[in-house]
């Protein structure tokens, strides 16, 4: 029965049952760490996903990236 219940939550409503979870998650971490701390947490995880994905696609190396955004250092 739950298997039956898991294949169609995923199958057929997988953008509600992200959705919902996605939700929750956000609820959860506004009512533990304040709508300032959460809206920071969810920037960082944006700005982790974009660079990862960039570098999935090998359109750019880790470390190209790293070096446009950082400063230059003593090298």
């Amino acid at each position: 029965m739950w298997e039956k219940i898991s294949a169609e939550l995923l199958s057929v409503h997988r953008g509600k049952f992200f959705g919902v979870i996605l939700g929750l998650i956000t609820g959860l971490a506004v009512m533990r760490f304040g709508f300032l701390w959460t809206a920071f947490i969810f920037v960082c995880t944006y700005v982790g996903y974009h660079i990862g994905k960039r570098v999935d696609e090998n359109k750019e190396n880790l470390v190209d990236i790293i070096e446009r955004y950082l400063p230059p250092g003593d090298r």
